[in-house]
């Protein structure tokens, strides 16, 4: 009997192993949700618009856009029904007010550069605003739970 039963094993590179990576598809935030929805709701809506008189067709966009936002918000809501078994971040919000702040700037900016100062500029700034807004609604919407992987969890 030359061992001690009471001391502990010992350790070794093999009885270490690797550390656990979170799986890809918990990676990302809700921006995935929000664009697609966004961008497939809103893309049905455009058969609203197809084959339609002047009148009618502003009333379409208008439909269109009023779509974008309905998708925009449920793709939020979809990645808050995802995340409910998640831990919640507490510096989640601050970030979302800042990638809103990105959505709705930065969106009508690109459009005005590529439209300049003409009419179609500005209609086109109007629209990216609207965009913009129904993204920063659907980033409030998804809720402030996020994933952030077993070696992060100690940081709370």
């Amino acid at each position: 009997m030359t061992q001690n039963p009471y001391s502990p094993p010992a350790v070794t590179d093999a009885s270490l192993g690797t550390a656990q990576e979170s799986p890809p598809e918990y990676r990302h935030g809700p921006a995935w949700y929000i664009v697609f929805s966004g961008s497939a709701i809103g893309g049905a809506g455009t058969l609203f618009v197809l084959g339609q008189e002047w009148i009618r067709l502003s009333i379409g966009l208008l439909t269109v856009l009023a779509m974008v936002f309905v998708g925009c918000v449920l793709g939020g809501l979809l990645f808050r029904i995802r995340s409910l078994r998640w831990p919640d971040d507490p510096t989640v919000r601050f970030r979302q007010v800042i990638y809103s702040l990105l959505a709705v700037v930065s969106l009508p900016v690109m459009i005005y550069s590529i439209g300049g100062a003409n009419y179609s500029g500005l209609g086109g700034m109007m629209v990216g605003v609207a965009i913009g807004c129904s993204v920063a609604c659907g980033i409030f919407a998804s809720g402030t739970r996020r994933f952030r992987g077993t070696q992060n969890m100690g940081d709370q």
